[in-house]
């Protein structure tokens, strides 16, 4: 089973996300922990905003490939990953096309891509697949291409709960090892704010999981747009719910989705600490992973 445990994911549109790159010495005691970054697909493959239609902000490939991220997450001993396929929609053979793309830029910039965590294939709002083909199936050729693009590229798939229901999410797992394509991992995308979510929803994913040798993780996040405390302080809460009832899970993701267009992005990234015992505290990403690493169960 796969126990890279610490993932960390800034905002698509973190305005930051660079300084991650050009000041790790802000961020020295986050970063001891983290064990694995996430980039969204769009951040590896689109050179402009322009091309990513807006919604990279300067984290596009040429921005984040000039300020050395590949090369120094590499140097750092932090495996990377890729979110992605496709949210909320079919994946159909551009996005195949376009993911096997980003797979090449991070060779170009003599990385490799370690994990593939597919965003969320088992939900297409109710469309129809292009060519007939069901969500299932179009995931299966969309993990086997990442394979042939990527070798030893780990995959697994995040899912949102209760928007789909624990035997929706069981019945996806299935299907995938059944079509030749096991997962590796799973991270669940929990919303806690629905009122069908309960914790024995989460437990049930968890032990499926652990009966499959899939590693299982929650998704620390947060819809709080207000300010940074606020994201910071609903996603302590969350992790607050989850760590009586799951332990420590296999991996623990901080990934930031809030800010859709219009609203502010959050959190910031840095710094992870004051920069003196009388400054004030930024509720930052980095100080979250310590936060809540500090927070979770013991080994």
């Amino acid at each position: 089973m796969w126990t890279d445990d610490v993932w960390l994911t800034p905002n698509l549109m973190s305005p930051d996300m660079r300084n991650l790159f050009t000041e790790p010495h802000l961020w020295p005691n986050a970063r001891s922990r983290v064990k694995v970054f996430k980039f969204y697909h769009q951040q590896l493959l689109h050179e402009t905003d322009e091309s990513c239609q807006h919604t990279c902000g300067n984290n596009t490939w040429g921005e984040l490939n000039a300020v050395h991220a590949i090369e120094l997450l590499t140097e750092w001993g932090i495996r990377i990953a890729m979110e992605g396929a496709a949210e909320h929609s079919c994946i159909n053979s551009d996005i195949i096309a376009g993911n096997a793309l980003a797979i090449e830029h991070v060779h170009s910039a003599g990385g490799r891509l370690d994990y593939i965590a597919m965003d969320e294939p088992a939900t297409n709002g109710g469309t129809a697949c292009p060519g007939g083909k069901t969500n299932l199936e179009w995931a299966l050729e969309y993990m086997a291409a990442m394979k042939a693009a990527e070798p030893n590229v780990i995959i697994g798939d995040i899912e949102p709960f209760p928007f789909l229901s624990v035997d929706q999410i069981i019945g996806f797992m299935d299907g995938l090892e059944a079509g030749g394509h096991k997962l590796a991992f799973f991270h669940l995308d929990a919303n806690l704010h629905d009122p069908a979510f309960t914790m024995a929803g989460v437990q049930a994913i968890q032990q499926a999981c652990a009966q499959r040798g899939i590693a299982f993780g929650p998704i620390i996040t947060s819809n709080e747009t207000s300010s940074n405390y606020a994201y910071y302080a609903d996603a302590i809460a969350w992790l607050h719910q989850f760590a009586p009832v799951l332990g420590r899970p296999d991996h623990v993701l901080f990934q930031s989705f809030a800010g859709p267009p219009g609203n502010q992005v959050m959190p910031v990234n840095l710094p992870e600490l004051p920069a003196s015992e009388d400054a004030e505290i930024i509720y930052s990403h980095t100080r979250l992973v310590i936060q809540g690493t500090n927070e979770l169960p013991g080994e």
